[in-house]
């Protein structure tokens, strides 16, 4: 016996799906994740930059690295908070 390739239930199933709503649409990200985001995301880059392209100059990779990572912690904080609210 060969197994069904479309069960008689499927069509009724994927028309249902299609036709009701699933809830709300998710509100737009207010600034509270935008901006903490977009810090994030820059300081992502600028570390990784420090650590690629200044790699023979120490002290200035490591003062580079050093702010990108307290912007990222900047970032990650607000986040934290906007998420608690």
């Amino acid at each position: 016996m060969d197994p069904e390739i479309c069960p008689p239930w499927w069509p009724e199933l994927l028309w249902w799906l299609l036709h009701h709503p699933h809830g709300p649409e998710p509100p737009e990200p207010g600034e509270w994740l935008k901006r903490p985001t977009e810090e994030l995301l820059i300081g992502l880059a600028t570390y990784v930059q420090a650590q690629t392209f200044l790699a023979k100059q120490g002290e200035l990779r490591e003062q580079v690295a050093q702010g990108a990572l307290e912007r990222m912690n900047g970032a990650v904080e607000q986040l934290a908070k906007g998420a608690r609210r």
